[in-house]
């Protein structure tokens, strides 16, 4: 793939191989942990990431049900409907946790 356009992070990780999200849990008001195939656990924050049609996740009570669904990615259901965001983004931005 051609990757002349991608920031480093993402060629990297995508030439490595993505991996798996196996769990992930609401740690607070807008951070998820998520732990991966290969043993690494990630801290991502989405604090100001919700807005729009999005803002219901803002609920805290609407947060702490994220869950991964069956397309690998991060997810909530909502009033609006299914919500989701890439788990390769909380691979490649997300903080190291040690587990």
């Amino acid at each position: 793939m051609n990757w002349k356009d991608a920031p480093l992070e993402v060629e990297r990780y995508f030439n490595e191989g993505p991996h798996k999200a196996k769990s992930v849990q609401a740690l607070t008001p807008y951070t998820v942990v998520v732990t991966f195939d290969d043993g690494m656990v990630k801290a991502y924050d989405y604090t100001g990431k919700f807005t729009g049609v999005l803002s219901e996740i803002n609920d805290p009570e609407v947060f702490k049900r994220v869950y991964i669904d069956d397309t690998n990615a991060i997810a909530w259901d909502t009033s609006r409907g299914h919500m989701d965001f890439s788990a390769d983004s909380v691979y490649i931005y997300g903080r190291n946790i040690t587990p």
